[in-house]
């Protein structure tokens, strides 16, 4: 698991390079679901954290706050985008 999708794109980059293969021999997954996932070398498997939602969960929070409402905080879980990576 990479800290990032850029990094699992280069660790799986370096795997190939060192004649590795994903996900044959090791399956990497990263963080964020960048819109460049589907066109790695190998589609990458990765962790959505659901940034337009949370934003927009965000804003209504703070609009209640404004208008005077009660706010409870919410939470928004991660996805796993499954691509060919990890299967």
């Amino acid at each position: 698991m990479a800290q990032s999708d850029h990094e699992a794109v280069g660790c799986i980059n370096t795997l190939f390079a060192s004649g590795i293969r994903v996900p044959e021999y090791v399956r990497v997954i990263g963080i964020d679901d960048a819109p460049f996932c589907e066109l790695a070398r190998v589609p990458l498997s990765s962790v959505s954290q659901q940034f337009q939602l949370r934003g927009e969960s965000s804003m209504r929070l703070l609009m209640d706050m404004i208008e005077g409402k009660a706010v409870q905080s919410s939470r928004v879980e991660p996805i796993v985008v499954e691509r060919e990576s990890t299967r």
